[in-house]
C-alpha cells in the first residue's frame, strides 16, 4: 500500500511538472515571437531614419532633371527615359520604407511611370508632366513627413 502511495505521488508530481513545463514552453515561444516582431519594427524604423534623407533628396533630383529635360522634349526623350528608370528604382526602395498616404502616392507614381510607352514619343509629354507634378507633390509630402518625424522625436 505504501509503495502504491509513493508511486501515485511520483506520477502526480511528474504530471504537474510536465504541465508546468508545457505552459512555460508556450509562454517562452510567445515571448520570443513578440521580441522578434519588436526587433523587426526597430530595424525598419532605423533603416527608414538612415535612408530617408538620401531617398528624399534623390526624388528631388529626379524631379528637377525631368523638369529640365521636359523643356526640350522630344529631343531629350532619351534622357527623360533614363531618369524615369532611375526614379523608378528609388521609388521602389522608398515604397518599402513608407506607409499610409505617402506609400499610396509612391505606388501611384510607379503605376504612371509603368504606363509610359518605351521609347517615349511626342504624345507622352503630358503623361511625363503628370509624373513630374506627382514627384513634386511627393517631395512636399516627404518634407512634411520629415518635419513630423523631427517634431515627434523632440517631444
Amino acid at each position: 500500500m505504501n509503495d502504491a502511495l509513493v508511486q501515485s505521488t511520483k506520477d502526480l508530481s511528474n504530471n504537474t511538472f510536465s504541465y508546468i513545463g508545457s505552459i512555460a514552453s508556450i509562454i517562452g515561444f510567445l515571448i520570443s515571437a513578440w521580441v522578434l516582431f519588436k526587433i523587426r519594427i526597430i530595424e525598419s524604423h532605423f533603416l527608414f531614419k538612415v535612408r530617408f534623407p538620401t531617398l528624399k533628396r534623390q526624388v528631388g533630383k529626379h524631379s528637377a532633371t525631368i523638369s529640365r529635360h521636359l523643356n526640350s522634349f522630344p529631343d531629350s526623350a532619351n534622357e527623360i527615359e533614363i531618369e524615369l528608370k532611375k526614379c523608378q528604382a528609388d521609388l521602389k526602395n522608398l515604397k518599402s520604407k513608407l506607409n499610409g498616404s505617402s506609400k499610396t502616392s509612391v505606388k501611384e507614381i510607379l503605376k504612371n511611370i509603368n504606363k509610359l510607352p518605351s521609347p517615349l514619343n511626342e504624345y507622352s509629354k503630358q503623361s511625363i508632366r503628370e509624373v513630374h507634378l506627382s514627384l513634386v507633390l511627393l517631395e512636399q509630402d516627404l518634407d512634411n513627413l520629415k518635419e513630423d518625424l523631427q517634431w515627434r522625436s523632440n517631444k
